[in-house]
């Protein structure tokens, strides 16, 4: 700051002028460091997340949001599908379906679950019922769970 001064102020520094320049620097410090302050708190201040809705949401990374397609067992692991992108997690389908109570959703198969929001439509192809999902996928659907199929995505045309 002194050579700064010297340079906009050529005149000799005095011991007098010495007290002037530590206020003024005090001064640009402090607002630098105010505005500074300011930025860091609103740039580390947490983010608000959403409250999860079911228990097992909670299992999600955050990033991938809410909104469950489906869930489709690989092994002995479900991969969660939502518009954002897939996670797996370590888990039994029938656990995965116990924390998902309340949840708006049925399963087709043995090894999926889906989201009646996201069911578009029933077909059959080549004789195997399958079921086409809002992100494009087509999932097969079991006799036994074709019925709940057809009542599910009639009350969706209903609504």
């Amino acid at each position: 700051m002194i050579f700064v001064y010297g340079v906009f102020r050529p005149a000799m520094i005095s011991a007098e002028a010495l007290p002037v320049i530590w206020m003024q620097v005090a001064l640009i410090g402090w607002a630098v460091g105010t505005v500074e302050f300011f930025e860091w708190r609103q740039a580390s201040a947490p983010e608000e997340t959403p409250t999860r809705r079911t228990v097992f949401h909670k299992r999600l990374p955050p990033a991938l949001g809410d909104d469950i397609i489906s869930i489709s067992m690989q092994d002995h692991y479900a991969e969660v599908t939502t518009p954002l992108g897939s996670h797996l997690v370590l888990i039994r389908l029938s656990d995965a379906l116990a924390e998902l109570k309340g949840a708006a959703g049925l399963q087709v198969h043995r090894s999926h679950y889906v989201m009646t929001a996201h069911m578009e439509r029933f077909c059959r192809e080549g004789g195997r019922l399958r079921l086409r999902l809002t992100d494009g996928r087509e999932l097969p659907v079991s006799a036994r769970y074709a019925d709940k199929v057809r009542a599910a995505l009639k009350q969706k045309a209903a609504a």
